[in-house]
């Protein structure tokens, strides 16, 4: 059985398959570095937990319901 991709088809599996890699390792590095920081604060903690904050503040103040489904 023979297969046809054209390139176009082929880049958006390329692209596909790099952004589920980049999401996995970005996930495990997250993951460790959260268990890290349940003992000690690390720089990249601080960053995430400053990030999450800022973005709380965003959806307060835009009035962004994050209760509903969408």
């Amino acid at each position: 059985m023979k297969i046809e991709i054209d390139s176009s088809d082929l880049q958006k599996i390329y692209d596909a398959l790099f952004k589920a890699n980049s999401y996995f390792q970005f996930r495990d590095h997250m993951n460790a570095t959260l268990h890290i920081s349940a003992t000690r604060p690390t720089p990249l903690a601080s960053l995430i937990e400053a990030e999450k904050e800022r973005l709380r503040v965003i959806l307060v103040e835009n009035k962004i319901d994050t209760t509903q489904d969408h």
